[in-house]
């Protein structure tokens, strides 16, 4: 027997005002450190670092850090990743860089890789490692899920922080330094490579409010440098930067360290610090919130689609609704990974994520879409409040720049080229090589709705 409205919607009303419990997100849960010998279950003093994929604003091909030959962590699990960081080709892997809170290191060793240039394995391990800094491939480390930021002073003393650093650079036939090479005088060998192979870690702190329960990581910094470790054994960070001949032929020997030193930040509070508390908490109608924002949504639009096309050709239009649009772009999404799989790009999505794609799509979008042509088809036509003409009224002969075309290229150039100019950086950080596409889509939007407004009434 259904319940009467009245008692529906007091019920839905008294469950809306239980009393909830809140939770942090997973990932988002704020994390505190103590030193060594003061663990609490609320605290540690072990901070990983973690490496995300490599890329590179000359290419449109990341890859994971896993395809260099860099130090390596051993036996550690790598963290796992949410649908959307797999789609936006995150890849992110434990590091073999480890530290303990406020306590500093000082040229501490990481490990040491050693090429012999007269064996294929290794010299193609050395010119793939050449080719990236010449590129200008961009390490991205990850530490208390911030990014380890590099900042360098440019022009008009200004600093610029970017939230990566080169792998390395390069110095020209002609002298001429290329990328981060201009950031050191010692840099000078013609027709030579410098790696970064030693980093100065600077990890800033403020201590919890309740000073038992340790101190939380604000932000995390670094410079890279150079150094050509005469004895990697015991490193002392000194001496002449790292050189790598483009023509270097015998053995050559890269040795990678790495020093950390931790600062409190005694700022005052201010801008998200003031309300950072306060984010998570519950709503006090959590449930309504969670009804009127759920699947329900996409039935209501669906039903409102529906009855504007008043119910013709219901079956083409439904099915059209459920895979034409989705099906154009998943088919083009495929065709562009098949070629990303055969570059080795870590951009590549796994096989399994393109299955769960599916399965979002046919057993949620779909079910939604019919669901919601259900109810559309159920209800009335909505009746338009003007009768349209029998006979199309006709348009005037236009002129040559009013005709679509024209009208399309010369008020499409203007907007693209400000699109692209104005949005190219923050598409190139979210969406890497799908820059192009997405401008596409935009130029094609501004086109349509100018040509539409060019119709002549």
């Amino acid at each position: 027997m259904a319940l009467p409205p009245l008692l529906l919607t007091a019920a839905l009303l008294a469950a809306a005002a239980a009393p909830a419990d809140a939770f942090y997100l997973p990932g988002l849960a704020p994390v505190n450190f103590c030193e060594a010998g003061k663990e609490k279950p609320e605290c540690k003093s072990g901070i990983e670092l973690f490496v995300n994929r490599l890329d590179s604003v000359e290419s449109v091909l990341p890859y994971e850090y896993t395809a260099f030959d860099f130090c390596q962590a051993e036996g550690k699990k790598r963290p796992s990743e949410n649908l959307g960081q797999v789609l936006f080709g995150e890849r992110i892997e434990p590091s073999p860089y480890r530290f303990t809170f406020n306590k500093k290191e000082t040229c501490k060793s990481v490990c040491t890789k050693t090429y012999d240039t007269t064996k294929p394995e290794d010299k193609q391990k050395l010119d793939f490692l050449k080719k990236s800094m010449l590129l200008n491939y961009q390490h991205h480390w990850i530490v208390d899920n911030m990014p380890v930021t590099w900042c360098y002073d440019v022009e008009d003393g200004q600093r610029f922080c970017n939230p990566g650093f080169p792998i390395g650079c390069y110095i020209t036939d002609d002298g001429r330094p290329k990328d981060a090479c201009v950031i050191n005088s010692e840099f000078h060998d013609k027709d030579t490579f410098y790696i970064f192979n030693h980093v100065d870690i600077k990890i800033y702190y403020h201590v919890v409010e309740n000073e038992a329960l340790g101190a939380r990581l604000v932000a995390a910094k670094l410079e890279p440098k150079s150094y050509k470790h005469t004895n990697p054994d015991n490193p002392d960070c000194s001496g002449v930067p790292m050189d790598i001949s483009n023509k270097a032929s015998g053995e050559v020997k890269i040795a990678y360290t790495y020093s950390v030193s931790f600062q409190e930040d005694a700022q005052e509070e201010f801008g998200w610090k003031l309300v950072h508390g306060d984010i998570f908490r519950p709503p006090r109608k959590g449930m309504l919130l969670s009804v009127f924002l759920g699947s329900g949504t996409q039935i209501l639009i669906m039903t409102f689609v529906t009855l504007s096309f008043g119910g013709e050709k219901w079956k083409t239009n439904v099915l059209l609704t459920s895979f034409l649009c989705p099906g154009i772009v998943f088919a083009d999404f495929f065709i562009m990974n098949l070629i990303l799989w055969g570059e080795g790009s870590s951009a590549a999505i796994p096989f399994g994520t393109l299955v769960a794609i599916l399965a979002l799509w046919f057993c949620i979008s779909v079910p939604l879409t019919f669901i919601g042509a259900y109810f559309g088809f159920k209800k009335n036509a909505i009746e338009h409040p003007v009768r349209t003409n029998q006979i199309p009224r006709q348009i005037p002969e236009q002129s040559f720049y009013t005709k679509p075309l024209p009208g399309i290229v010369m008020g499409g150039i203007l907007p693209f080229g400000c699109i692209f100019i104005q949005l190219f950086f923050i598409l190139n950080s979210i969406w890497d090589n799908w820059i192009l596409c997405m401008l596409l889509v935009c130029n094609q939007n501004i086109q349509c709705s100018e040509s539409r407004l060019k119709k002549p009434m």
